[in-house]
């Protein structure tokens, strides 16, 4: 099971672990791309507990391919996974695809795919020169190509990135109207996007329903509250110029699904007390209860605990 796992998810029934591999069957120092075709693991979490099976594949039941590159959200539903992809072919900065896997036989049931062209108030671009893309997507159309041309970012070039959400880190809201959203946290474009997750598995390639929300820098882990009402999503770093965020972005669902002003209902800092220390939030959970916010912070390598009623009502030290 080559590939950089990158997140993990159990099924409801909590026998079965999806990991979402982020370059899949791919050698890195092969493919010289940091996420390569993506792939998911299913495994059998009984035999993953047993000891005796420690270093062996046993427990692997399958290993999908992912239908994109550079795999990193994953959400499991009855018979279904959705996958988020970060990167594109022979491109880091490339992607606007989330797929639709089924969880049986693997096979790729469709994409949803987000808009590219910039429109003031709705979604942005971080670049002026960015090429033009279709979407939905029409063949023949060239790959997602950067700006300049080249085949590959890396950590020389990354003022190339923000032509492309890239999206990372997904999460299952509910809005008072009864839908499920799909919420991507979009690294590539340092903001968030509210989709309707039914017109997808009714087969409609572009569900986005709302202005993306920008968020401090750009987004990585996600999750949406107990209840659903809430998203609270980590601003990990700057793809453009490698600045660590602090601070986590709680968004409002009915808001943010309806383009109102106030979808990002609070933004914390965690992780530090200096307002431009780096903290890298990575990862974020809720309590059962829905009332706190558990943060994982990579750079300060701690954890905050934020109060989502303080939150929400802008006290400090939330």
């Amino acid at each position: 099971m080559l590939g950089d796992p990158a997140n993990i998810v159990l099924s409801e029934d909590q026998k079965t672990a999806f990991v979402m591999n982020h370059h899949g069957a791919v050698v890195n120092a092969e493919f010289l791309q940091h996420g390569g075709r993506a792939s998911i693991a299913v495994m059998d979490v009984r035999k993953m507990l047993s000891r005796e099976l420690d270093n062996t594949d046993a427990a692997l039941e399958h290993d999908f391919d992912a239908g994109w590159f550079g795999g990193v959200g994953l959400l499991v539903v009855p018979g279904l996974i959705v996958a988020g992809y970060s990167e594109s072919w022979l491109s880091e900065d490339g992607s606007n695809r989330i797929g639709l896997i089924d969880q049986r036989t693997g096979g790729l049931r469709g994409q949803i795919e987000m808009a590219l062209t910039p429109q003031a108030g709705v979604r942005r671009q971080l670049r002026r020169d960015c090429a033009f893309f279709p979407v939905p997507f029409v063949s023949p159309t060239e790959p997602a190509q950067i700006p300049a041309g080249q085949a590959f970012l890396s950590d020389i070039d990354p003022q190339d990135f923000g032509c492309w959400p890239d999206p990372e880190g997904l999460a299952f809201a509910r809005g008072s109207d009864g839908k499920t959203y799909l919420v991507s946290g979009n690294a590539g474009t340092e903001d968030v996007s509210i989709m309707d997750f039914g017109a997808a598995l009714a087969g409609s390639r572009v569900v986005e329903v709302a202005p993306r929300i920008p968020v401090q820098t750009g987004p990585f882990g996600i999750r949406a509250s107990p209840n659903g009402k809430f998203v609270a999503v980590t601003a990990r770093d700057s793809n453009i110029t490698g600045a660590e965020g602090n601070t986590i972005s709680i968004i409002e669902i009915d808001r943010a699904r309806a383009g109102l002003p106030g979808a990002e209902a609070a933004r914390v800092r965690v992780g530090t007390d200096a307002v431009n220390g780096a903290a890298r939030p990575f990862t974020v959970s809720w309590t059962p209860d829905g009332r706190r916010i558990v943060v994982a912070n990579f750079r300060t390598n701690n954890v905050s605990v934020v109060d989502l009623r303080k939150a929400l009502d802008h006290v400090a030290g939330a």
